[in-house]
């Protein structure tokens, strides 16, 4: 009698209920299933690329900051070398100065 009483109530489940322990696999022969699946997928690719997309907009940005971050650093050094360059440039110009006013015998103080 018992089994005859799970028997009634498994059969009389709400459908709902009863489709929550079971996993719909969608048939290939059926349309509807086919273009369940054919949605699915497009969705899949279209999260995929869209992914794809954004890693390579963040690496172009990445690409660019480097691109920037060694442009400063060259702009930088360049700087640097001809503050070299002119200080040097400055003591020869300085040096011969001092040599010419020794042989006009003018008297630096």
């Amino acid at each position: 009698m018992s089994r005859d009483l799970l028997t009634y109530h498994v059969l009389h489940l709400p459908l709902q209920q009863l489709l929550k322990h079971y996993e719909y696999i969608p048939s290939m022969s059926d349309i509807r299933a086919q273009r369940a699946v054919k949605v699915r997928l497009e969705n899949i690719e279209r999260n995929i690329k869209k992914k794809n997309e954004t890693k390579k907009q963040e690496q172009v940005k990445l690409e660019k900051e480097l691109a920037k971050e060694e442009e400063r650093k060259t702009k930088h050094r360049q700087r640097q070398e001809m503050y070299a360059l002119n200080k040097v440039m400055t003591e020869l110009e300085h040096k011969n100065f001092v040599e010419f006013c020794k042989k006009q015998g003018v008297v630096l103080s």
